[in-house]
């Protein structure tokens, strides 16, 4: 089937306007510390599941409300339903005991107040936003394991995808978190986008903790993108072709 002239000029111009488009998780960045994320930054302390008698509940909660109308809140959701993903002050059996991380010390509801944890191997939690966000990550601490990885942190966009990940304990890609034989201590983790696009931050796989959750929704405001040379060429290509049609149309018609 020979498509008209008309589509073919708008399918050339729709490929060079596609060559502009940013990858909106290319600007991701791993950040190590509060102070990072854009200012105004709210957080979450989880100070309702600071429980008089310590216990863990493992259903979703909302943990936030934002005060500004039409922004929603903030969810706490676990993974699976089978007592994995934790979100309370610490009483895993039936004496008390704080929540340990081997090697890297423990949390307790002395220290901590409430918090959320993973207990599982597997397991994994996420914090959902009803409104997107730019940046976010929290006080996390965690079992270093003793071979692999260990527990990943990632950000999601309003499907469900992972805009960006990260191993923490990689020496190389990841942020691992060292903090010795100590009570209540850990490091900030998360990441940074210039845009909005966030809804979603998931903590996965072994024994990790998270307090303090942290999140911006400040933008960077785009100046413009300037195109890569290969992508220059591209749009160039297409135009060409346009440009190329339209001349032998013209000659046709003569």
């Amino acid at each position: 089937m020979i498509v008209p002239n008309r589509a073919r000029i708008a399918g050339a111009l729709a490929l060079c306007a596609l060559s502009f488009c940013p990858d909106r998780s290319a600007d991701a960045e791993l950040i190590t510390s509060a102070a990072a994320l854009r200012s105004p930054s709210t957080t979450v302390g989880f100070d309702p599941f600071d429980f008089d008698t310590p216990h863990y509940l493992t259903t979703s909660q909302v943990v936030h409300v934002d005060p500004t109308p039409g922004l929603g809140g903030v969810t706490w959701v676990p993974g699976a339903a089978d007592g994995s993903a934790l979100i309370g002050n610490g009483q895993l059996g039936a004496v008390y005991e704080p929540f340990g991380f081997g090697s890297n010390g423990a949390w307790n509801d002395v220290g901590r107040g409430g918090f959320t944890g993973l207990v599982g191997p597997d397991g994994s939690m996420t914090f959902e936003f009803d409104a997107p966000v730019s940046g976010v990550g929290g006080l996390i601490n965690y079992a270093r394991p003793v071979t692999g990885s260990g527990p990943s942190i990632a950000i999601l966009d309003v499907n469900g995808s992972v805009l960006e990940s990260a191993f923490l304990d990689d020496p190389v890609d990841g942020a691992p978190v060292v903090v010795g034989d100590v009570l209540n201590e850990g490091r900030f983790r998360g990441f940074q986008l210039d845009s909005a696009v966030i809804y979603g931050f998931r903590l996965s796989e072994g024994r990790i903790a998270l307090d303090d959750l942290a999140f911006t929704r400040v933008e960077i405001p785009s100046a413009g993108v300037v195109p890569e040379p290969s992508t220059l060429a591209m749009a160039g290509l297409g135009l060409g072709v346009v440009v190329a049609g339209l001349r032998r149309r013209r000659r046709a018609l003569a």
